[in-house]
């Protein structure tokens, strides 16, 4: 999740774009020595050859049921950043059939982003995917996040029958991915998942990353099947970072 954040500011470098004048900063913010730091706006305008950007991420083993599906749309001009959970049971047309995105998961997985891309309007412009042994092993490398719970919410796994409690729950990796799949059902599922990915966006998309720069990135692009490189990240580090210390808005659509 963190990657993608990375990937929206990819055009710059394609475009030979001039970071300080993307930002829009004078010249004594461009610069800085260790001992210094840089002062940006509390909301940062940066322009780019375009101010929307669209990222799609999926999880879920191979083979079996898709765990979540969100769209994360960046928009560069209000640094801000909203999420958007994909129900599973979204129907899209695949080879003159129509099927659920569940369905197209658990027997075509390799195809179902460039189907879901075939099926929408939006353009994505980069695509995450990852399994659910991933996504627990980089949150456990992250981090728990903090959800808060309106009622005690009960589970059952492998017919034993378990309970997030209402009130502030600090939910490590098994647990964020058990309350992203098993909390509720439908319209309150994605609402769920979309809080939750919001969360681990909130806690962890920080001047951390600015700080640990490019090896941050790199511990964490393993984890993912993407379009996105190391190379990627380095042409657009500059203006990543004065994205994270301009302390983007991050919201979920429902």
């Amino acid at each position: 999740l963190l990657i993608g954040a990375v990937s929206v500011f990819l055009l710059l470098a394609e475009n030979d774009y001039d970071i300080g004048k993307a930002l829009g900063m004078r010249e004594n913010e461009t610069s800085s020595t260790d001992a210094e730091v840089v002062t940006v706006a509390a909301m940062a305008v940066i322009t780019a050859p375009k101010d929307e950007y669209n990222f799609l991420l999926v999880c879920g083993e191979d083979g079996e049921e898709l765990s979540f599906m969100a769209e994360i749309c960046v928009t560069l001009s209000t640094a801000k950043i909203t999420v958007d959970a994909v129900s599973a049971q979204q129907v899209l047309s695949y080879n003159g059939r129509m099927l659920t995105v569940a369905e197209i998961f658990r027997d075509y997985p390799y195809d179902l982003i460039n189907c879901y891309r075939e099926n929408c309007d939006v353009t994505f412009d980069k695509y995450f995917r990852l399994t659910d042994s991933r996504f627990k092993s980089l949150m456990t490398d992250l981090g728990s996040i903090t959800v808060m719970i309106e009622q005690d919410i009960p589970y059952t796994v492998d017919d034993v029958t378990y309970t997030f409690r209402k009130g502030e729950n600090y939910l490590t990796s098994d647990l964020l991915l058990k309350y992203m799949t098993l909390s509720a059902v439908g319209e309150q599922l994605l609402a769920n998942q979309e809080q939750a990915l919001c969360a681990v966006l909130r806690t962890h998309f920080t001047d951390a990353l600015v700080n640990g720069g490019e090896a941050y990135f790199s511990s964490f692009i393993s984890y993912f099947s993407t379009d996105v490189s190391i190379y990627d990240y380095l042409s657009a580090a500059d203006v990543i970072n004065t994205l994270l210390r301009s302390s983007p808005t991050i919201e979920a659509v429902s």
